[in-house]
């Protein structure tokens, strides 16, 4: 399983390097100009600056909470001026000035003691020096005067996990999903606190969910993929791939299915030949969790029986089985698998897609280069950069001219992913010049 982590990194690496920076910095763009009239009074204006942020990026929790303060303006449960030195104080966390950040919520709390967003704002810049206790004590005032506030719940578990009272913040984050069950944040951090723990399994329950809500979360994504290689590296794990192959598999037909997942993680960390019929088996198990450890285990065999239980896992209902059965194919790199993978371009799962494409990149595949070329389409940005980097990994000329159409892409990460594929391919360096590219190609 280590390879699993090593490859569960440097994904992440991808993602957090390439691609998810360029899922835009407009809406933040947005926000700040609306923190910035905030601070001046303009809460009207402010307003639908905030709204506009939402618009681009919904999850966008500062966001949220800035329009929350709005609405208290609105129903007069804060005044004005404590609004402007609460919205003063978010703009210096963008700048990461805590001292200022301090200061300024201080002032709001000493003028309105009894106002909640001014309490939680303060343990929040506590936590960010390092100053847990204190920021439970903030935390713990502003849910006495509105216990109903999802984010702080999950903000006072971040307090208590830092501290190692993982009982007390799973409570706290188990009541923000109560509050909020759209709250992916806090069902990250729960997943976290079950981790810390041991209870790894339930843990990636949770990271799973986080990603079902928002599927663009890298750290729940990141918590996913790495969540097993801890789990196998246990020390009852790793005693259980001590054991003979005949010893494991008197015990797999536990009716747990806890158990049959340590069996699991045990087959795959031998990756014994002889494991290969039983690891096929559990393709077919009941759990999810079962079916996707065995995909990524299967990566140790390149065999006719693997590639085709590989592809017929293609299919399955869940998205992080066929994630994992087409990391095992990009990995095992049969020529056979190439169709299969073009077809999953076109799962309705981002995650597999994306995976999908890299995996046909280390297969270079000239067979999917129309495919990928579609893919440059693809409404979301992540996706056409995975497709601009593969085709010119791939390095086949017909797809120069879709490269170049979309040298005016929206986002910039997509620009300069083409521009690279382009200059691999053509060995001509344009820039982003889409007009230099299209008279050097003839292009109308």
């Amino acid at each position: 399983m280590n390879r699993r982590f090593i490859r569960a990194v440097y994904l992440s690496i991808i993602l957090l390097v390439f691609v998810f920076p360029i899922l835009g910095r407009e809406y933040q763009q947005f926000y700040m100009k609306g923190l910035k009239l905030g601070q001046r009074g303009k809460f009207a204006e402010a307003e639908i600056y905030f709204k506009k942020s939402l618009q681009i990026n919904s999850f966008y929790i500062p966001a949220k909470r800035a329009l929350d303060m709005i609405n208290d303006l609105s129903e007069k449960k804060v005044r004005p001026e404590v609004a402007r030195h609460i919205f003063a104080g978010n703009v210096s966390e963008e700048k990461f000035n805590w001292n200022r950040v301090i200061i300024e919520y201080e002032k709001a709390v000493k003028k309105a003691p009894s106002y909640y967003y001014a309490r939680h704002n303060l343990g929040g810049a506590f936590y960010e020096r390092g100053w847990s206790d204190k920021a439970i004590k903030e935390y713990e005032k502003a849910l006495e005067l509105n216990p109903d506030y999802p984010y702080t719940h999950n903000n006072l578990g971040l307090a208590y996990y830092r501290k190692g009272m993982y009982v007390q913040s799973i409570k706290h984050y188990k009541k923000a999903i109560a509050l909020n069950p759209g709250y992916y944040k806090a069902y990250n951090n729960l997943g976290s606190s079950y981790n810390a723990i041991g209870e790894c399994l339930k843990g990636n329950e949770y990271f799973k969910k986080a990603l079902e809500i928002n599927p663009d979360y890298i750290l729940a994504f990141q918590n996913f993929s790495c969540g097993w290689n801890s789990y196998a590296n246990r020390k009852d794990i790793v005693k259980l791939s001590e054991k003979s192959v005949e010893e494991l598999i008197a015990i797999l037909n536990n009716p747990s299915w806890e158990e049959r997942f340590k069996i699991a993680l045990a087959l795959g960390n031998k990756g014994d030949k002889k494991t290969e019929p039983l690891i096929i088996k559990l393709l077919n198990d009941e759990h999810p969790f079962l079916r996707a450890v065995a995909a990524s285990a299967l990566s140790n065999f390149n065999t006719k029986q693997t590639i085709k239980h590989l592809i017929k896992a293609l299919k399955d209902k869940d998205w992080n089985v066929r994630y994992e059965a087409v990391a095992s194919l990009g990995r095992i790199g049969n020529p056979r698998a190439i169709s299969p993978l073009i077809n999953c371009l076109k799962d309705n799962d981002y995650h597999v897609v994306f995976q999908a494409a890299y995996a046909l990149g280390s297969l270079k595949a000239k067979k999917a280069v129309k495919p990928l070329i579609s893919a440059l389409k693809n409404r979301h940005p992540s996706i056409r950069i995975a497709a601009a980097q593969v085709l010119g990994e791939i390095n086949d000329w017909r797809a120069v001219n879709p490269l170049i159409d979309r040298l005016d892409d929206e986002h910039k990460k997509v620009r300069c992913t083409v521009e690279r594929a382009l200059e691999k391919i053509t060995k001509k360096h344009f820039g982003q010049d889409q007009g230099k590219w299209r008279e050097e190609f003839n292009r109308e």
